[in-house]
């Protein structure tokens, strides 16, 4: 007899073990798979081949000795199920790999759930994808020189390896190589220039990583390694990509090399402990201002932390650019802001209270969700935009003061929040207006709630000399023909009176100082300015 054909002895379940004979060279795929009552195999010197799932599903092996002159290991044809030569053997604790093997392919170890140590000799070039996938108490892997390359989920959830030396020649780490290593807490790195998506996701035990020589990081690479606090990149990595260091709790400071070009959304999300942004002095696409990482061209705020003071010129902040900032008490956002992104505030477990600038026109999905300690926000009328679950999370004593039926407010109501206007209402000569009472006991106007054609402005409600026209106080009023603005006024705000479609004259005071970003935009028909 010189070989075992496929599937040969496949579900001899009550098969207790086996002494192949002398003069067999080839074992054939599935030959023995699912033999669980196996314990003991003897594989002579002359078998150069053991196929595919052979031994697969060989639960109670606990003894296999391969022979010097094996030199293949195969796979099946297909691999739907994910089998390998000695995939789900789980009472397997040791294996020593001859020397005539170069490469040991998909699967061949996956889930030998007991499996410890791994003798793995000079001369294997290639572990193929799997191949120790789901080994929890693999502890001992000494990888050869000769290695070239380790493929995606080579050792993923192998939750026992603590320490892994990869040799010089292995260049890309795949896709979740090692993911869900949670115990894995020093492994170098000195020939690796490309490390794929979620290579090592999960490696909560692992506190650094060395990957100055990685020119690709992909996305979610380090993802919730809860551990790390310190990386190193390299000098000229271009991309930074989405959700790199996602979750990496421990990480206190960050330095972006010069050669960063692209730093996509959510790539330092819930990193809860991040204190300080550092950006090298010579990168051309972003620049750190108030311990804020910036986006120069935009002016876009990227990423913060828990000690950031947002810079006066931001004009955007990023979906996720705070996310998971716990230590994250007070912000103060400047009157440049239009737009804050999705999640950008979300898990600030310690944020205050809020207010919105008036140049603000846009709030993300989730913006402020679970920001557990704060209790009241200020939303003014110029959010005309708003996503979802904004405050999903937050505290049930959360107040939002906002105009009353605007996007802010009816948001906050469906989430089961108390809504409270921003200003106060009043009827002036049968106009309405909202209003509030400023600092100086001076008031400013809102919102106009009015339909008239020709109108002049209060100069005092409630006594009080009104002082300033807020942002979109009286946009889109498409009924206003012609305003008067009485001589009180010192301010308008931005886009106070935006596509007021049918405005034709406007008569300023001289008493105006500022007239703000937009205030007239779009107002197609207006012909007449007196100032």
């Amino acid at each position: 007899m010189t070989s075992i054909g496929v599937s040969a002895f496949y579900k001899c379940t009550a098969l207790s073990s086996v002494e192949i004979p002398e003069g067999v060279t080839d074992i054939g795929n599935y030959a023995f798979q699912s033999c669980t009552a196996l314990t003991n195999v003897e594989i002579p010197e002359g078998v150069t081949y053991i196929g595919g799932a052979a031994f697969g599903y060989c639960k109670n092996l606990q003894n296999i000795i391969l022979p010097e002159s094996l030199t293949k290991i195969g796979t099946t044809d297909y691999n739907f199920n994910n089998e390998g030569t000695f995939s789900y053997c789980e009472s397997l604790t040791s294996i020593t790999i001859p020397k005539g093997i170069k490469e040991i392919p998909e699967y061949t170890f996956s889930f030998c759930s007991n499996l410890e140590s791994v003798k793995i000799p000079k001369g294997v070039i290639t572990l193929g994808a799997f191949v120790f996938g789901g080994c929890e108490k693999l502890v001992d892997v000494q990888l050869p020189a000769s290695l070239k390359k380790i493929d995606r989920c080579a050792f993923i959830n192998c939750k026992s390896l603590k320490n892994l030396d990869l040799p010089k020649n292995i260049h890309n780490i795949y896709d979740e190589t090692f993911s869900g290593c949670t115990s894995l807490e020093n492994i170098t790195l000195p020939g690796v220039t490309w490390v794929d998506t979620f290579a090592f996701a999960s490696c909560t035990s692992l506190k650094e990583l060395d990957l100055s020589h990685a020119r690709m990081i992909g996305r979610n690479a380090l993802s919730n390694c809860s551990s790390l606090t310190n990386v190193k990149l390299s000098d000229s990595i271009e991309t930074i990509g989405e959700g790199m260091f996602d979750g990496c709790s421990s990480l206190t400071s960050i330095t972006i090399p010069k050669s960063v070009k692209t730093i996509e959304d959510g790539a330092f999300r819930f990193c809860s402990g991040l204190n300080e942004i550092v950006v090298d002095e010579e990168n051309e696409n972003y620049y750190s201002s108030g311990n804020c990482l910036m986006e120069r061209e935009t002016k876009a705020l990227i990423l913060g932390c828990n000690n950031s003071q947002i810079p006066d010129d931001v004009k955007y902040i990023s979906s996720y650019a705070f996310s998971g900032c716990e230590s994250l008490a007070e912000i103060v956002l400047p009157s440049s802001l239009t737009s804050i992104g999705a999640h950008a505030f979300s898990r600030c477990k310690s944020l205050g209270d809020v207010v919105i600038p008036s140049s603000t026109r846009y709030i993300g999905d989730y913006a402020f969700s679970e920001c557990s300690n704060m209790t009241s926000i200020e939303i003014p009328k110029s959010v005309t935009s708003v996503g979802s679950y904004i405050f999903t999370g937050c505290s049930k004593d959360l107040i939002v003061y906002a105009v009353l039926n605007s996007a802010a407010a009816k948001e906050a109501k469906y989430e089961g929040y108390t809504v409270k206007s921003i200003g106060e209402e009043c009827e002036i000569e049968g106009e309405k207006y909202q209003y509030r009472l400023l600092s100086d006991n001076t008031v400013e106007i809102l919102d106009y709630m009015g339909s008239s054609a020709e109108l002049t402005i209060p100069n005092e409600i409630d006594n009080k000399s009104v002082t300033s026209i807020a942002a979109d106080a009286f946009s889109e009023c498409d009924t206003l023909t012609k305003i008067t603005i009485p001589d009180t006024v010192v301010s308008i705000g931005n886009t106070a009176f935006y596509k007021c479609s049918n405005l034709i004259s406007v008569k300023f005071p001289s008493s105006m100082e500022n007239i703000g970003r937009a205030a007239f935009s779009q107002c197609k028909n207006l012909t007449s300015i007196e100032l």
